[in-house]
């Protein structure tokens, strides 16, 4: 896809706060950068929360990111800024985490939850996972596994409590 060198300019001018463009106070050896980062996991609007309130505010008489802007249809983050602060949200990024979906219960009928538990737990333990473990918990008064995890972990840790949880030959 092109985009036409007005396009561009339009689009940084309207990163910029109204009134700002006089005083970016960036230093003349440092670079200022336009990305555009799309998180893998976290939701950008959430995410530019959390970085113009690291790096808002003014330090030693300058900003580092001069704006973040979201496209919410695309979960897409423009972010303008100098490049040492870009190299710090990419770094951040790199460390992002997978959102996690809501807890799973599962109650068991035949085996009990705690003991369950600690064998799944070595189980999860010695597996690798591709967006990491999921985390299971045994709650002996419902005799209960509390389980989070993925999407793609779910139907395989599912499976193995499926079964797991058969009649004892007693």
């Amino acid at each position: 896809m092109c985009i036409t060198l007005a396009a561009i300019v339009s689009a940084v001018l309207a990163l910029i706060p109204a009134g700002q463009g006089a005083r970016l106070a960036v230093p003349t050896d440092e670079e200022v950068c336009l990305i555009v980062l799309r998180p893998a996991f976290a939701d950008a609007t959430e995410l530019a929360t959390a970085l113009q309130a690291v790096f808002g505010g003014a330090s030693a008489g300058r900003r580092e990111l001069f704006a973040v802007r979201v496209d919410v249809a695309t979960n897409r983050l423009w972010i303008l800024g100098t490049g040492s602060a870009i190299a710090k949200v990419r770094a951040m990024l790199a460390h992002e985490e997978p959102v996690r979906p809501a807890l799973q219960i599962v109650r068991l009928l035949h085996v009990s939850a705690v003991k369950l538990e600690a064998t799944l737990r070595a189980w999860v333990a010695a597996t690798p996972w591709s967006s990491g473990p999921p985390m299971i918990v045994g709650d002996e008064p419902t005799n209960s596994l509390i389980v989070q995890a993925d999407e793609n972990a779910w139907p395989i840790v599912e499976r193995a409590i499926r079964e797991a949880d058969v009649p004892t030959g007693r």
